[in-house]
């Protein structure tokens, strides 16, 4: 049998998440092809939280060290710690959207959105 929390529970509850990744510093998204890499890139960022969410802040960027497609995100705490995964990426659909997830080492790549949600 599922479990259903109300809407204030979910609130909360991500409120919760959102304060352990920023236990030890600033959280960082890291985008590659697959869970065991290879990462592309890694971009310092912030949510808010709200409406059962995490909303990424701003459009954050940063240059890319390996070229490839990126399909998979992770959301580390400050201290490197793996703590959100299997975040999905693409160019208009996913969890992370960039303009295009074909990614070129050495150019920037920025987050257009980003939306974790509380099911």
């Amino acid at each position: 049998m599922s479990v259903n929390y109300d809407g204030g529970t979910k609130d909360g509850r991500m409120q919760a998440v959102n304060n352990y990744l920023n236990n030890g510093g600033s959280p960082q998204l890291y985008l590659g092809a697959s869970s065991s890499g290879p990462w592309m890139v890694n971009i310092p960022v912030s949510f808010s939280e709200g409406s059962q969410r995490l909303t990424l802040n701003g459009s954050p960027s940063a240059t890319v060290y390996t070229t490839g497609t990126a399909t998979y995100g992770v959301l580390t705490d400050g201290a490197g710690n793996w703590r959100i995964y299997g975040l999905s990426v693409g160019a208009g659909g996913g969890d992370i959207n960039l303009s295009t997830n074909y990614l070129v080492a050495g150019q920037v790549v920025q987050i257009n959105s980003g939306v974790i949600y509380h099911y």
